[in-house]
């Protein structure tokens, strides 16, 4: 009689791979927190259009801040995972810098913009456009002069002082959110407006 064949039972690690486009599931965590950190970025863009200085929606800025610190965790975090699991990719290497781009180009934007400036047209952010521009220009170099190495072959991610600019911006920007909502006259509107919002329930 014919043997039985031998049951060969499938490899959990190889269906893995072949399910995830033949990497492992953890290879992609990395790149799914760089994704996350563009999500957050635009969470964080809404809470600041929605917010004008002094008195408008301050409750936001708290809740940016919020945001853009998870953003930046997930900065550090990401590169970190991906180099002690060893699972860097061309695709992350591209998307860290654009997210980190995103995140800190539309805070300096929004920081620069009439959303934090007073009735006389003084900014209360302390950012100026002319600020903006020239962080905006840094980084259209170093974008075109990372793609024209990597056409080359030559890996161009992200160094120790980049990373530390970045982190530098960010810190920048959250402690001008913080800087303006603490404003005294943010403050105060703040504590004033709270009490005018409940009297205008009651009366409705």
């Amino acid at each position: 009689c014919p043997s039985k064949a031998p049951n060969k039972r499938a490899n959990p690690r190889a269906l893995m791979r072949r399910r995830y486009g033949g990497k492992p599931c953890y290879a992609h965590v990395p790149n799914a927190l760089t994704v996350s950190r563009i999500v957050l970025a635009f969470f964080f863009f809404w809470c600041l259009t929605l917010y004008h200085y002094p008195a408008t929606n301050t409750w936001l800025l708290p809740v940016a801040f919020v945001i853009g610190t998870v953003a930046c965790i997930t900065d550090v975090v990401d590169g970190r995972i991906a180099r002690a699991w060893g699972c860097e990719s061309k695709v992350g290497r591209v998307l860290d810098p654009v997210a980190d781009k995103v995140l800190v180009l539309g805070a300096f934007i929004f920081l620069a913009s009439e959303k934090f400036t007073n009735a006389s047209g003084e900014s209360a952010s302390g950012v100026s456009p002319f600020m903006v521009v020239l962080v905006l220009l840094r980084e259209l170099l170093i974008t075109t002069l990372r793609s024209e190495l990597e056409k080359t072959g030559v890996k161009f991610g992200a160094t120790v002082w980049g990373k530390a600019k970045t982190a530098l911006q960010n810190t920048v920007a959250g402690v001008v959110l913080l800087f303006v909502w603490c404003d005294p006259l943010t403050a105060t509107n703040r504590v004033l407006l709270l009490p005018m919002r409940d009297s205008n329930s009651l009366l409705r």
